[in-house]
């Protein structure tokens, strides 16, 4: 003899009297077949572990790059180790908003609060950058590079848009702290400030409120160039809107 199931769904009627009936954390599935012991069953709802707890208002930003994992948490850039713990590379400026991180093979390169910064990967923004063999974490001078809102890096040069502005400046070759005064290219395309740039299949993509273009590394004087014909009639007022997502651009 099949008993009916004790507990089912969620289901509250105008009179607590004839069914008030709460499931929390779980959810029914019906049995379709018809030939199950029940008609329903009850399946606990899927989550996540924590797997690593930084000091911090919020996750501001998360980066991998060669087998190490970075993290920007308020005002703290962490490394994330394989054993759920973190260590810490030093500190950046909080705006409240996400940071951008873009690498090279011994370079991390953050922009965070208007500032740069660049881990020396081996070392421990604003822009900033770690050295990755050393773990290194420096802040590039105000002078040097200024205002930044997002970075990139293509065929080894990092790029860094300035908020509010039609410029982004490239850096030199496979260096994140080091960035000439004239590698600057002022986008004339369309008359918007760029408000998000992203590097794509080789391609920094920049996005203005109605309209945007696509640069590549051409090779020329100033490096990048516009591709002919990649100007499109579509922008982005969301700075963090465009995304990488399963090979494509979103």
């Amino acid at each position: 003899m099949r008993h009916p199931l004790a507990l089912g769904g969620s289901y509250s009627s105008q009179s607590p009297n004839s069914s008030y009936d709460s499931t929390m954390n779980w959810y029914s599935e019906s049995v379709e077949t018809g030939a199950g012991k029940s008609k329903l069953v009850l399946y606990p709802t899927p989550g996540l572990s924590l797997f690593v707890a930084l000091t911090g208002a919020s996750v501001r930003g998360i980066f991998s790059i060669n087998n190490r994992t970075f993290a920007v948490a308020g005002t703290g850039l962490s490394e994330i180790l394989g054993n759920g713990t973190s260590v810490s590379r030093g500190t950046v400026a909080d705006n409240g908003l996400p940071v951008s991180m873009a690498a090279s093979p011994t370079q991390l390169l953050i922009a965070s609060g208007g500032r740069a910064y660049v881990l020396t990967l081996a070392t421990n923004g604003t822009a900033y950058v770690l050295t990755l063999a050393t773990n290194v974490l420096t802040t590039i001078a105000a002078a040097t590079l200024t205002n930044v809102s997002q970075v990139a890096y293509i065929d080894g040069f990092f790029l860094a848009l300035n908020r509010d502005t039609q410029q982004f400046r490239i850096s030199t070759v496979v260096d994140a702290t080091s960035w000439p005064a004239l590698q600057i290219i002022q986008v004339s395309v369309f008359p918007d400030n760029v408000g998000s740039m992203i590097a794509s299949h080789r391609e920094l993509w920049l996005f203005g409120i109605t309209k945007s273009v696509v640069y590549y590394d051409s090779g020329s004087a100033q490096i990048f160039d516009v591709i002919p014909g990649a100007t499109f009639e579509k922008g982005s007022i969301a700075t963090w809107s465009p995304v990488n997502l399963d090979n494509t651009l979103f």
